[in-house]
């Protein structure tokens, strides 16, 4: 395997919340002791339901929020302490990809100077060469050239999620997190952003935090997949072990959710997640849970590896299912 780039070792991250008729603080666990690590050159899926505490690691990964505890080691630094020259340098190493292709893209500004933003970064300062990368960057993610001039409220929403892949690539980032970049997309537009980021990946040699909802859609992004719920890492494998071999239920119910053209397959059927509410003891899943045992309700399970890279919080882990 590859050498280590990235990283998460114990990193929580707790935020205090008013709620409630008489307006009571309450305090929400978003990501709880979170440690993993990805490899140069691989693509590292997160994934989860809303509420599961993704969105949350992945800025603290690129220090756009600070942990409660624990750290984050880019390339044998750490990255919450960076500061000045230092965090201008992770910046440019480090870029994101939103969500919302329709929010992140400055209305204002036309798509050339969007991209050019961050082009200082790599000391191109003439407005002659900037125009030349924008134009190179803009026939990478697969647009024309003349699209610098126009503005964003005149792209599709696939469009606009391009262009906001070329202002990433613009700093020649060596790690890119992709915040869920295609749930705001329509099924038509999803497939080709997908790809092409599979191929910029590949061509440029990308480090990738995958992050989505769907385990469809990670599994053909992703080298290993790494399973969340309720701030917590429950499973962590290859991404071909998690779909033919997951051992965590919240995993199985994952995949079972997964559409297929079956008219007559049932869902499955478990209660909504509560993401401010939790069980005081024992593991976060087990309201939910049909393994369910007295183990599970009283002790919170570890993350441990069953083999072959493949780990499990879970107390049932072990057991043919």
């Amino acid at each position: 395997m590859a050498s280590e780039l990235l990283l998460v070792d114990n990193v929580s991250k707790f935020f205090t919340v008013a709620g409630g008729r008489w307006g009571e603080r309450h305090t929400v666990r978003a990501v709880e002791e979170v440690s993993l690590s990805i490899a140069r050159g691989e693509t590292l899926g997160l994934v989860g339901e809303s509420g599961s505490g993704k969105s949350t690691l992945a800025r603290i990964i690129l220090n756009l929020i600070q942990p409660t505890s624990g750290k984050v080691v880019f390339d044998g630094q750490q990255v919450s302490s960076a500061k000045g020259e230092a965090l201008r340098n992770l910046r440019r190493r480090m870029q994101i990809v939103f969500q919302d292709p329709y929010g992140s893209l400055n209305p204002r500004m036309t798509v050339g100077r969007i991209i050019a933003e961050g082009l200082p970064l790599r000391g191109m300062t003439d407005s002659a060469k900037q125009a030349e990368e924008v134009q190179r960057l803009l026939a990478l993610v697969g647009l024309d050239a003349s699209y610098q001039n126009r503005y964003p409220h005149e792209f599709s929403g696939g469009q606009r999620q391009r262009i906001g892949i070329a202002r990433a690539l613009a700093v020649k980032p060596e790690f890119l997190a992709a915040d869920e970049p295609v749930s705001a997309l329509d099924v038509s537009v999803q497939a080709q952003v997908l790809n092409l980021l599979l191929d910029l990946q590949q061509q440029l040699g990308l480090t990738m935090l995958f992050v989505a909802h769907d385990l469809a859609v990670v599994r053909h992004m992703s080298d290993r997949v790494a399973v969340m719920y309720l701030g917590r890492i429950v499973e962590l494998a290859e991404s071909s072990t998690i779909y033919t071999s997951p051992r965590h239920p919240y995993t199985r119910t994952l995949l079972e959710a997964i559409p297929v053209p079956d008219p007559d397959r049932k869902l499955p059927d478990i209660p909504p997640v509560e993401t401010t509410s939790r069980p005081a003891e024992g593991c976060p899943f087990q309201p939910r849970c049909p393994l369910a045992i007295d183990r599970c309700r009283k002790e919170m399970p570890q993350l441990a590896e069953w083999g072959c890279g493949h780990f499990t919080a879970c107390h049932r882990a072990g057991e043919t299912t």
